[in-house]
């Protein structure tokens, strides 16, 4: 049985007759900013601002990763201070550094509807690859924790086998992580990935993985199909905005797809309280009538000339978008209602489960307690009495399980758990 299946079947096992709701649609933006707050061809951070600032008040992510900004922490706090002026809201992830580089990555968030639980660092080569873990804040208030995992990655730059390898082995440490802390979960890979075409080996590591369970989906559907025959149809290029070196960014125009948003099958198919909005991914700015030269800011359909002119000047590739509904579960008025309560006291949870049971009615002497994984698999039973208990969950690994408790008569309460 596949992770789809087995997913779906939790849910309904969770909540029988539900209905999914919508609470929010949020917006997810990956973008590789050229150097932001490096020297680079004697460009003004100011004016950098400026065009960025431009971009985003057009663009208006709740999510905003990005590629090559300065390591440095006065850069992310000029960004936040200068460039999001749609909300006051958004924070900033932290930075890391393992390669020591001159470039990095970094996350951006609406603090008011996400919280962020943390980064990972990953050794990649030549930068690091970075886990942002974020959570939804409705859904923590509402019992219904979702969570989103960013992958995010600058892949190592260049055509030809040598760099291909490079690529191909950080996409494995990407897909590694996946396989051992997030399997089944909200997970997105955003990234300058440099990958030339849809049958090289790192953008197969991503896809076709030989773990099923783990292999992400294109939101356009281009798996399986030529990039190179896209020429016809540009809107998929993102690299790059321009054809003569106005700075230190890359040329040669819009010809490649190097910028993606990757999806895992939970956004896919929404089982986890985040699906993705079909028809909403697109490469910013790109209107499909330019291909192999400058960005055409002078009848650009998407955006307009300024929007057109500050992607050009702040960015070495276009960035892409997609947007993504939030949903709750809302159980139905036929699920029967039990004499006797579960409540999960934290959650997230750390090296201790602890739960609390309120019988006042004495209904159960016992209740019988069942931790599942998301394929269903048991890894913790106990009998126990109202009142308070807890579990130790050291052995287990980060993510999300369905605890059961069932009383002498059968019935069964469920509440999802979420490990950190």
């Amino acid at each position: 049985m596949n992770v789809k299946s087995t997913l779906a079947i939790v849910m309904f096992c969770l909540f029988g007759t539900t209905a999914m709701a919508q609470v929010d649609t949020f917006r997810v933006m990956h973008h590789n900013i050229l150097f932001f707050g490096s020297s680079c061809a004697g460009l003004d951070l100011d004016d950098r601002l400026g065009w960025l600032k431009t971009v985003l008040t057009e663009a208006q992510p709740d999510i905003y990763t990005v590629n090559e900004i300065s390591p440095s922490a006065s850069v992310t706090q000029a960004i936040l201070d200068s460039c999001f002026t749609y909300t006051n809201a958004m924070e900033a992830g932290e930075i890391t550094n393992i390669n020591n580089s001159n470039i990095v990555n970094q996350i951006f968030y609406r603090s008011d509807k996400f919280g962020y639980k943390g980064v990972e660092a990953i050794d990649g080569d030549p930068r690091d690859l970075n886990v942002y873990t974020l959570y939804a804040k409705d859904g923590l208030e509402a019992g219904d924790t979702t969570f989103l995992h960013l992958v995010v990655m600058h892949l190592k730059a260049s055509s030809g086998g040598s760099n291909e390898s490079r690529r191909r082995n950080d996409a494995i440490k990407i897909m590694n992580w996946v396989e051992q802390n997030a399997v089944g979960e909200n997970v997105l890979l955003c990234g300058d990935m440099n990958i030339y075409s849809h049958n090289e080996d790192a953008f197969e590591e991503f896809v076709e993985n030989d773990n099923a369970a783990i292999s992400f989906i294109d939101p356009l559907g281009l798996e399986d199909i030529g990039w190179d025959d896209m020429a016809s149809n540009g809107y998929i290029y993102t690299q790059s905005t321009r054809s003569n070196p106005i700075d230190c960014g890359s040329t040669g125009g819009l010809d490649d797809r190097f910028d993606l948003i990757l999806m895992s099958p939970s956004i896919d198919n929404g089982n986890l309280g985040l699906k993705y909005v079909p028809g909403t991914y697109w490469a910013f700015g790109n209107d499909g009538n330019t291909y192999n030269t400058t960005l055409s800011c002078t009848n650009n359909t998407s955006v307009g000339p300024g929007v057109c002119d500050a992607l050009v000047k702040v960015s070495d590739h276009l960035p892409v978008v997609m947007d993504i509904e939030r949903t709750a579960i809302i159980s139905s008025n036929d699920q029967p209602k039990l004499p006797w309560s579960v409540h999960v006291l934290g959650n997230p949870v750390g090296e201790q489960l602890a739960i609390r049971i309120r019988d006042e009615q004495w209904t159960s002497p016992s209740f019988e307690l069942t931790l599942r994984t998301l394929q269903g698999q048991a890894i913790h039973h106990a009998n126990i009495s109202a009142g308070n208990a807890s579990i130790d969950v050291t052995p287990f690994a980060a993510g999300m399980y369905l605890l059961e408790v069932q009383d002498r008569m059968g019935r069964v309460a469920r509440e999802w758990v979420v490990k950190k």
